[in-house]
């Protein structure tokens, strides 16, 4: 069974350039392998990915 933010990551996904999905990728394995030691670094860098989606594209140009 797929779970839905998998589907909505992969039809996200399908849209964009690899250039783009690189730092995504290299985020995702980092992130993978970390403990709850580094649950706080995790939970800033999802505020900042949530309220701060209109700055990273603007700083992605």
């Amino acid at each position: 069974m797929s779970r839905p933010i998998v589907k909505e990551i992969e039809n996200l996904a399908e849209n964009l350039p690899d250039d783009q999905l690189m730092p995504v990728l290299k985020y995702l394995k980092e992130i993978s392998g970390k403990s709850m030691e580094n649950h706080d670094v995790i939970k800033m860098a999802k505020k900042i990915f949530e309220e701060e989606a209109g700055l990273l594209r603007r700083l992605a140009e």
